[in-house]
């Protein structure tokens, strides 16, 4: 190591120089991470010694060895994860949750759905069983009879919709707007939110994404003022962000592009002082499959764990 700055700052009296902290920024192809490559991009906290690289993550284990690694990191995670990842031991503090309107739809042919009832007997295509689409549809259904289909993908379900094997896809962005390009009889039958809305009484959309740090993470009180600046500005101009993603995953630079994401309002709920809107979704999935969340429901330490400090 070269020490001459820090003695050449010490023998003049000068402060001395910052040693750079790395912090990973990590999260996969959908929207919620565009502010985390925003903040990498822009290194706003490079003057405190603090930089930004991200890293995309595409499976679960990625996401867990980053999370495991020792190093400072910062993971955009699927919401249900915070709590299963806290049940069984693992490290992560909750920093925030992301909410997104305009990111999973019902994609299909036919007049506006304005509730459950219209969705009685249908035929819905749905990639994974247990996953939180599914337990959301399940949960603004309740007792009304339908057929899911799973697919174990989105592109399998927008297939068996094209092929007119399904009455209705359940599909996120961009793979709602594939979709819509590739069959112009096809249009958004309902944003699932507002239906989530209707079934459960809540105000907003449901969260669909935890953002996680590590218990090491420094100056995280700055870090967590970044991330909300970066959300911001991405959530102001929504169509930025397919640029954003696409940089680091190829799938996206082909396709729909950024009007797939130009419609998606967003907003950032950070722990622990936004935690009223989580912990109602947490409780509405406890209520209908409490394995998805670990088998009990988070206390008050979660949403305390990412305090700035």
């Amino acid at each position: 190591m070269n020490l001459l700055p820090l003695f050449a700052a010490l023998l003049l009296g000068l402060p001395a120089p910052l040693r750079a902290e790395e912090v990973i920024l990590t999260g996969p192809p959908i929207w919620d991470s565009a502010p985390l490559i925003a903040l990498a991009a822009q290194q706003p906290l490079a003057a405190d010694g603090i930089t930004f690289t991200f890293r995309p993550w595409t499976n679960p284990e990625t996401l867990r060895k980053e999370l495991a690694s020792g190093r400072p990191v910062v993971a955009m995670a699927p919401v249900l994860m915070a709590p299963l990842l806290q049940a069984r031991g693992m490290k992560g503090d909750l920093l925030a949750a992301s909410v997104t309107g305009g990111n999973l739809w019902l994609i299909g042919r036919g007049s506006d759905l304005d509730g459950p009832e219209a969705l009685s007997g249908l035929k819905i295509t749905v990639p994974f069983e247990g996953n939180l689409p599914d337990l959301m549809l399940r949960r603004i259904l309740g007792t009304t009879a339908w057929q899911p289909l799973y697919t174990g993908a989105y592109p399998a379900s927008m297939q068996m919709l094209l092929a007119g094997k399904a009455d209705l896809a359940l599909l996120a962005e961009p793979m709602a707007s594939a979709a819509l390009a590739a069959d112009p009889t096809l249009r958004r039958r309902s944003d699932l939110c507002p239906l989530w809305q209707k079934a459960t009484g809540a105000t907003a959309c449901p969260p669909g994404g935890a953002l996680l740090a590590s218990p090491d993470l420094p100056a995280r009180g700055k870090i967590v003022t970044a991330l909300e600046t970066a959300h911001s500005d991405v959530a102001a101009t929504p169509g930025q962000a397919h640029a954003l993603l696409a940089g680091f995953f190829p799938e996206l630079s082909t396709g729909p592009g950024a009007s797939a994401f130009a419609g998606i309002t967003a907003s950032l709920l950070v722990m622990p002082a936004d935690a009223a809107p989580l912990r109602a979704f947490y409780g509405e999935i406890f209520d209908l499959a409490p394995q998805a969340i670990g088998g009990t429901l988070p206390g008050p330490e979660f949403y305390a764990s990412g305090i700035r400090k």
